[in-house]
């Protein structure tokens, strides 16, 4: 690939995360601002400990998914490829989920979080799993807009959703 070409990439792909980042920088003064601690605390919770159960469920297979991308320049390797390293975090994710799910009471008693966040928990794990994989596929062809503008939208589409659960929240205690 020529430096000009990577160069360009490069520069998207650093301009949305650059909207990204301010995205951030504004939601979290708003969505702190909004919440109370109480609640902000079960969010953070609800965060780490989703991105420590997508973490354990990747097993890895993202970064070999990466490693063993360009191997083979056919079609069949790539969809093979993809399937062969999205299937185990999957199968994982379902092995967990179902355990989950005779448990929820527990889980929910253990991590001190209530149903509906143990739920949440567990379909954001898929999401991230999904979100992941296609995310890799997009930077290893290349395709910064598409990338980029997905950066942002999950941004967006996070602020949109926060601001949505804190509208249900407070109508839920009037």
């Amino acid at each position: 690939m020529k430096s000009n070409n990577l160069f360009k990439h490069f520069s998207i792909i650093g301009i949305g995360s650059l909207l990204s980042l301010l995205l951030g920088f504004f939601n979290t003064p708003i969505i702190t601002r909004l919440v109370n601690p109480t609640e902000y605390g079960q969010y953070s919770l609800f965060l780490t400990y989703s991105n420590v159960i997508i973490s354990i469920m990747y097993l890895g297979f993202d970064q070999s998914f990466i490693r063993y991308y360009y191997e083979e320049n056919k079609l069949n390797y790539k969809q093979a490829l993809l399937w062969n390293c999205i299937k185990v975090p999957l199968i994982a994710y379902l092995f967990v989920t179902i355990i989950g799910l005779f448990n929820v009471k527990l889980i929910g008693n253990l991590l001190s979080l209530d149903l509906m966040i143990v739920i949440f928990v567990m379909i954001i794990v898929i999401v991230q799993i999904f979100y992941r994989f296609s995310s890799l596929v997009l930077r290893l062809e290349f395709k910064s807009k598409i990338f980029s503008s997905l950066e942002v939208i999950q941004k967006i589409v996070f602020l949109t959703c926060a601001l949505c659960l804190l509208i249900y929240s407070n109508q839920k205690k009037t």
